[in-house]
């Protein structure tokens, strides 16, 4: 059980958990992100591809 919940463990935060956590929307995210104002990286998790 601990080995199939480590596989599922996401390497960071999405788009989505960051803009909840700041208090902003999706967009302004996305639009920081290619202003290279976020730092994120690109990752396949659970079959999609996922800014991170």
């Amino acid at each position: 059980m601990v080995r199939l919940q480590e596989e599922l463990r996401k390497p960071g935060l999405t788009t989505k958990e960051v803009a909840k956590q700041l208090g902003i929307s999706v967009t302004t995210i996305n639009k920081y992100i290619k202003q290279e104002m976020l730092p994120v990286f690109q990752e396949e998790y659970r079959g999609i591809n996922c800014f991170l």
